[in-house]
């Protein structure tokens, strides 16, 4: 694993070049120019590492590249979130997360797929796997060609016909974009006098840093510790088949963050990313009992997939998405860069200190600190970061002048936007809105600032109340994956973990097909599948 620690290392510091662009010429070209911009460049990295030959080629490749993937991390969300509807925002922001991971998980796939053996041993043939970009490159611009400016550059460049025409062909039509052009316009013109300097960083501090707390939080909770080390962590906890619960992992990545997009305008952004940080501290301590005081294997396994889990959640996705929601329009593009250009420095750090501290302190030190990282995010989170779902740049911007993220309590925005779903139905029975309105009393004990004592009643009354309905749920689910799992294997004439696979997304699938609803379908056939899928591993491993 050490042997290639370099590589992400290296692509990390080439990023770090490129997010301090020059911020004229990024203006000049916008959004879509540097998009089209971004597909030649990755063509002719990719072609160049697939047959160039040297050391030295291949570090001016991964250099060229760098400068790519620090330009797409920047323009990208910013792009994002620039084009979404208010409404929709976080939803449209938490996709870009999700084609980072997604790609993540196709590439181990097929590291898998493209191997060669030579001599006794098996490695991927990299010079293939490096020609398949070619093919997105391509992609890539020929898909941003019809795609709309940002309304918001055309306007800030002075263009506001072509911003309508833009906002228009986004918006479906122009008798949709009245109110919302009108508040570009008006965002633009407080600040048109702005140059987007160091002093108007300095003058937006308060939004400046959060941003970049956020990227520090998220680089420095040790994601990379959980997946450059993965294999190393599973083979300590004494699992044979290291390289293919790496996979799983990757699988509950992409999973954990498809389920993050509705969540995203539900829940809201400052809730998830509490939830992930207690979470993922919750399972720091799991790795620090592990490997300090020698607690049972599957403590590493069930702490390393709900870490995941937890990071996809929240401190995976919304950082970025943030990024391009408390950055005001004078500073956007050059905060952007910054922000994105910080990210890849801490992910640099991390990435290149992890050995050292490994050796030093061991898994169960590094572990630690990453705990005590996420208890100051969490510290963090609750008192500076405001919550920005369902608001508009506007409203975000007056938020943040008024001072820190307290103005706007964790509770209060949450609470007004739960009792609204509560209330409405027709924003959906499926996901977290059905769960929020079942537990109206427990949600409004808890928004009202009830003593402990009171919300521990709620919480009693609560689980007395649902958990049989949760039990019988569970109990019919596990009957139909029971069938399903013997018709399967007998169909496949195999008894394998791909039965269990089948057969719990079958399962929970089928519970929710009367509603005659793909999405609860999708929840519930997923979420059965990887709990199913774990305990049929564990079982085939004599863990239980």
């Amino acid at each position: 694993m050490r042997s290639v620690e370099p590589a992400p290392a290296s692509v990390s510091h080439r990023g770090i070049k490129e997010d301090f662009p020059d911020d004229e010429s990024v203006r000049q070209i916008g959004r879509k120019g540097a998009m089209l911009f971004m597909a030649p460049l990755f063509a002719l990295t990719w072609y160049v590492t697939s047959v160039g030959n040297g050391f030295d080629v291949l570090i001016v490749a991964r250099f060229f590249l760098g400068i790519g993937i620090g330009l797409s991390s920047s323009v990208v969300p910013t792009y994002i979130n620039e084009v979404s509807p208010t409404h929709l925002r976080g939803a449209f922001g938490a996709i870009f997360q999700m084609a980072c991971v997604v790609g993540i998980m196709v590439c181990y796939l097929l590291g898998e797929v493209i191997e060669v053996k030579n001599g006794g041993y098996s490695f991927c043939q990299w010079r293939y796997l490096a020609l398949i970009p070619l093919l997105l490159a391509a992609m890539l611009f020929l898909l941003a060609l019809p795609i709309p400016e940002s309304p918001r550059y055309l306007a800030a460049r002075g263009k506001a016909d072509a911003a309508r025409i833009a906002l228009a062909k986004l918006r479906g039509g122009a008798q949709y974009i009245g109110s919302e052009l009108e508040e570009i316009h008006e965002t633009i013109q407080q600040s048109s006098e702005s140059s987007g300097g160091l002093a108007d960083l300095w003058q937006e501090k308060l939004a400046f840093g959060i941003g970049l707390m956020l990227m520090f939080i998220q680089q420095f909770s040790g994601v990379n510790a959980v997946i450059f080390f993965q294999n190393t962590i599973f083979m300590d906890a004494g699992f044979e088949n290291a390289a293919s619960l790496g996979f799983l992992v990757m699988l509950v990545q992409v999973i954990m963050t498809g389920m993050s997009i509705p969540l995203m305008d539900t829940a809201g952004r400052k809730v998830l990313l509490l939830i992930a940080c207690c979470g993922m501290t919750l399972c720091c301590v799991g790795m620090v009992v592990f490997f300090v005081f020698s607690g049972p294997s599957w403590l590493a396994l069930v702490s390393s997939f709900f870490y995941i889990a937890f990071f996809s959640l929240g401190l995976g996705p919304i950082p970025w998405l943030m990024m391009g929601e408390i950055f005001p329009g004078k500073i956007r593009t050059s905060a952007s860069s910054f922000a994105a250009a910080f990210n890849w420095t801490c992910s640099f750090l991390t990435t290149e200190t992890i050995s050292g501290l490994q050796s030093l302190i061991g898994f169960g030190g590094v572990f630690g600190l990453y705990g005590v990282v996420l208890v100051f995010g969490a510290v963090f989170v609750a008192t500076f970061v405001p919550e920005t779902k369902g608001r508009s740049f506007a409203e975000i911007e007056a938020i943040l002048k008024k001072g820190r993220g307290r103005d706007v309590p964790l509770i209060s925005p949450s609470a007004a936007c739960i009792v609204g779903n509560l209330k409405d139905p027709s924003r959906g029975d499926w996901g977290p809105n059905s769960w929020l309105r079942q537990h109206k009393v427990l949600l409004e004990t808890f928004y009202s600032g009830a003593t402990p004592k009171l919300f521990l009643n709620a919480v009693l009354n609560s689980c007395s109340r649902y958990g049989p309905a949760l039990a019988n749920q569970s109990a019919i689910i596990t009957m139909y994956y029971v069938c399903l799992h013997g018709l399967v294997g007998q169909f496949r004439s195999n008894d394998d973990g791909l039965n269990a696979v089948g057969a719990g997304g079958a399962a929970g699938a089928l519970y929710k097909v009367a509603g005659r609803s793909w999405q609860a379908c999708a929840k519930y056939g997923g979420a059965s599948c990887v709990f199913f899928t774990g305990i049929d591993y564990l079982m085939r491993t004599g863990r239980i």
